[in-house]
């Protein structure tokens, strides 16, 4: 069985990588953006979600 947790995890990584190779091809934008949004929405993301980076989490 899958947890709630590593259903968050894949959805927003799912969600990540498409949205980063879309970034990264938009021109006038840095090439680190595409990164930024990777970080954001496939680490940063899932870890709010969960409960992980709160400081009151439980």
């Amino acid at each position: 069985m899958v947890s709630r947790e590593n259903k968050i995890v894949l959805a927003c990584i799912v969600v990540a990588v498409p949205l980063g190779f879309a970034v990264a091809s938009l021109d006038g934008v840095p090439d680190w953006a595409a990164y930024l949004v990777l970080v954001a929405v496939g680490v940063l993301l899932p870890g709010y979600l969960t409960g992980r980076h709160r400081p009151n989490a439980s």
